[in-house]
């Protein structure tokens, strides 16, 4: 059996999603459900990752999290950053990347 039926809760086992960094390969991986960890994005220097957490009034959620915060959480913020070396031996500066994006959650005001 894959996952489960829909039922409207987001804290179903098959749908946590689970972000670990592997520092040796500079690579975050991603597990879904209890699978493992699979290799995500690669070339990731170890502060490549950020995740901010805001709630409705745009005040930031620090982490941990407790259950309470989590459910106040309405707005993540995500930034990812690679960093590789230049193709061209002649260029000692890396070739850089960043992408930003906002989720809304669809969380009920507390």
């Amino acid at each position: 059996r894959f996952g489960s039926a829909p039922d409207g809760c987001p804290d179903d086992p098959s749908e946590r999603v689970l972000y670990t960094y592997d520092a040796d390969a500079q690579m975050l991986r991603r597990a879904t459900g209890r699978g493992r960890p699979q290799p995500f994005i690669g070339d990731m220097p170890p502060d490549g990752f950020l995740l901010s957490y805001f709630d409705r009034n745009g005040t930031e959620l620090l982490p941990p999290l407790d259950g309470d915060a989590r459910a106040a959480v309405f707005l993540i913020d995500i930034v990812i950053r690679t960093v590789r070396q230049h193709p061209d031996p002649g260029v000692t500066q890396p070739i850089s990347s960043e992408l930003g994006s906002a989720v809304c959650l669809s969380n009920p005001p507390n």
